[in-house]
């Protein structure tokens, strides 16, 4: 016979057990979120459609846990958006060197244009965007128009 107290525990258990699994985050649904944020994009623009993405109740933002974040980019470096807020818009990232030799801009137009859209960049590279940790980030783009890349990046 179960107490109320037992109900209550066991409730409790299913929910955190819930908010953990829904908090986790792999490869392919930082794909999949890519992919609807460019749709996203495309579809409202780009101020319309970054502040929809910047919205944790979309499901395009958890800084918090994985990291997950979009940012848009255009083809000459300059930022467009960033909702982990470790750049501005309008700043120019396009001089950006990463330790691997390669640069910010290099790595995302070559996924965008000769690749499916998914890189990794090593744990030395960029920092998670509230823990600072520096470990590996996994981040998908997709062109949105002739000029613009949206990116989603998280640490998992």
């Amino acid at each position: 016979m179960f107490s109320k107290l037992h109900a209550l525990s066991l409730g409790l258990a299913a929910s955190l057990a819930f908010t953990g699994s829904a908090l986790a985050l792999d490869a392919s649904e930082l794909i999949t979120k890519g992919k609807t944020a460019a749709q996203i994009l495309s579809s409202e623009g780009i101020d319309a459609g970054s502040v929809k993405l910047g919205d944790p109740a979309q499901g395009y933002l958890d800084l918090d846990n994985s990291g997950l974040h979009t940012f848009g980019v255009n083809r000459k470096g300059i930022i467009l958006f960033d909702h982990s807020k470790q750049t501005e818009k309008g700043m120019d990232i396009s001089g950006f060197a990463l330790p691997t030799g390669s640069t910010v801009v290099d790595d995302i137009l070559k996924a965008v244009d000769n690749g499916d859209g998914t890189f990794s960049w090593p744990g030395d590279a960029i920092p998670h965007p509230v823990t600072g940790a520096l470990q590996s980030s996994t981040v998908h783009c997709e062109a949105v128009n002739s000029s613009d890349i949206v990116c989603a990046m998280a640490w998992f």
